[in-house]
């Protein structure tokens, strides 16, 4: 077997070895320190900015201060776990290792992204309106709800996502079989 059969066979067990070897090598990119200047801070930043901006359009009292927003008696510091950066890695690994079109792929991750970003200023925003008036349920809420809802969230959009872009086979490889086709006589 040639090493390219490795990145185009679409057998599952060779979707899960793309995954098991690219999601750590990908991974490995968010501990160097080019990574953190480029990519993890200014999006911390971002993130920040983007729930502060929807804190005061709903008229909370927030300020900003970088990566910490904060109110009277509540202090949110976005940190590179509370961006989604993470779930984006994940979805941009499985979904260039399974097998589909290079535009089916595409098209997934934006969607994918859009539904994340979205996902992850909810995610913000409540948490934030949480520590202020009930902090004590703020660490079990950020660590246990809202990570439980964006991971299925996630594999929920991943599944349907990987369904359409196997096509009429559907998952299973073969579908729902075609109905014979049918010979009518018309006098």
């Amino acid at each position: 077997m040639r090493w390219t059969a490795f990145f185009t066979r679409k057998d599952p067990l060779f979707f899960a070895l793309r995954v098991v070897v690219f999601l750590p090598l990908i991974s490995l990119l968010t501990i160097t320190a080019p990574f953190e200047a480029a990519i993890e801070k200014p999006l911390n930043r971002a993130n920040a900015w983007l729930t502060y901006v929807a804190l005061k359009g709903f008229g909370v009292q927030a300020d900003l201060g970088g990566e910490i927003i904060y109110s009277q008696g509540f202090t949110m510091q976005v940190v590179t776990a509370c961006t989604g950066l993470y779930t984006y890695i994940f979805l941009f690994v499985v979904m260039t290792s399974f097998p589909a079109t290079w535009r089916m792929r595409l098209k997934g991750m934006l969607v994918g992204s859009a539904i994340i970003a979205v996902l992850n200023q909810v995610r913000l925003y409540t948490l934030f309106l949480l520590g202020q008036s009930y902090p004590k349920l703020f660490d079990d809420v950020h660590v246990y709800i809202w990570q439980g809802v964006t991971i299925a969230v996630v594999l929920l959009y991943w599944y349907a996502w990987a369904r359409k872009a196997l096509g009429p086979a559907g998952a299973a490889g073969g579908g729902a079989p075609k109905p014979a086709a049918t010979q009518t006589n018309i006098p």
